[in-house]
This record gives C-alpha cells, structure tokens and sequence, in this order.
C-alpha cells in the first residue's frame, strides 16, 4: 500500500500504508490489476467480502464494502511473481 487516503474507507478500517494485502474473499489476490477489477464487478449494494492484509508479518482481516476503498495500491504486490 503507497497511501491511504485520510477519511477514506481504508483509513476507517484502519488500513495502513505498507500494509500487503493477500486475500480477497478467502481468494488469493495475485495481482493489483485482478483485484481492482474484480471489486469493480461488485455490485454496489453487495455485502463485504473479507480483506486478508499482511502487516509486519501478522495477518490481518477486514470486512470490504464494495466501491472505492481510498486506498493506492503498490504495483505489484507481495503475491505477484
């Protein structure tokens, strides 16, 4: 994670810059481009899906509305070869 936008969703999760996010879902995010799109395809008023992140190598989770998070994601991240 590059940044979190202040009084974005991710900042009132309590998603943190340098957080990895790994999971998605129960799936693993293999990229930013999957992930992104993916969330795209929700539907608006869809329930929250479960957000795996990884931050000083404790797991984390959070429940994801879908739509913006406010949140700039690495380029690659973690799980991308």
């Amino acid at each position: 994670m590059k940044q979190v936008i202040p009084d974005s969703r991710a900042a009132q999760l309590g998603i943190q810059v340098g957080d990895i996010f790994t999971h998605y879902d129960q799936q693993p995010i293999l990229g930013r481009s999957q992930f992104i799109q993916g969330r795209a395809k929700e539907p608006a008023d869809g329930a929250a899906k479960e957000l795996t992140v990884l931050r000083d190598g404790k797991s984390l989770t959070f429940q994801l509305k879908p739509g913006k998070i406010g949140a700039v994601l690495e380029e690659k991240l973690k799980s991308e070869p």
